[in-house]
């Protein structure tokens, strides 16, 4: 027995016009929200595309109440194409920071334990945990087994130092630095050129720390670097210097334990 269908019934002119009157009351103010809009240097955009998918949602229940055509809703999918915007840009930022790590202050990359290393050992391990729980940073920092002089301003012998540094979200920074000098940069880039054991010399863009106690750059592409370094015994390290001629720096990189 098959179930019974009321049929569809045409809306009267009445209830055409009580529900067009009733749709109108849902309508939205697009100049007062475009010139909030402006007001508030676009805040309230999002304010105005929730009022308007609510607006335009209320419209089509009551056109389906009376059997009226319905309205597609815009701004749901608006809200729809911002969200896969964001996502996309989300992703794409990602996966910026972790090819190009942002710059760190010296002390966190090097560590309390590091800065008290002599030069005669080879790596010295430090590890700082999180105060809120989002895991710990590790540090591997060895010293070069040979010393250099600059002319002056900068006399005196002294040794390179290679730090090495897994963050809280396993990305990486190397960190190249001396006690007195410059490095030959720009204010955002600048280069070395190392060379693993006997393989080819390889050329890293780097950028200068930002600390005013020890001249240092950070290694770009730290991934690769600390991969060659993982499965090599020694890394030399060429480095530009202002006024002053270039300097190669030998470190034994061999048995790094993370």
């Amino acid at each position: 027995m098959s179930a019974y269908k009321q049929p569809n019934r045409q809306p009267s002119d009445a209830q055409r016009r009580f529900a067009f009157s009733n749709m109108a009351r849902h309508k939205t103010n697009r100049s007062l929200h475009a010139f909030l809009s402006i007001v508030t240097a676009g805040l309230w955009l999002l304010v105005w595309l929730a009022i308007s998918i609510h607006n335009t949602r209320r419209r089509n229940q009551i056109a389906r109440e009376y059997g009226l055509p319905t309205e597609t809703n815009v701004g749901f999918i608006i809200l729809i194409f911002l969200a896969l915007i964001s996502i996309a840009g989300y992703k794409v930022y990602s996966g910026l920071s972790s090819g190009n790590p942002p710059e760190a202050p010296l002390d966190a990359a090097i560590g309390p334990a590091t800065q008290q290393a002599k030069p005669e050992t080879r790596w010295i391990y430090a590890k700082t945990h999180s105060p809120i729980g989002r895991g710990s940073i590790v540090t591997a920092t060895t010293y070069s087994l040979n010393e250099i002089e600059f002319g002056p301003p900068y006399e005196g012998k002294q040794r390179g130092v290679l730090t090495l540094r897994q963050n809280f979200n396993n990305s990486h920074d190397v960190y190249f630095g001396l006690e007195k000098g410059q490095f030959l940069c720009d204010n955002r880039a600048c280069g070395i050129t190392a060379r693993f054991d006997t393989g080819m010399v390889q050329f890293f863009e780097a950028t200068p720390a930002q600390n005013e106690n020890m001249p240092g750059i950070y290694i770009r592409n730290a991934d690769i670097f600390i991969h060659f370094a993982e499965v090599s015994n020694t890394v030399t390290i060429t480095a530009a210097f202002l006024d002053q001629t270039k300097q190669t720096f030998q470190f034994d990189v061999h048995d790094l334990n993370w």
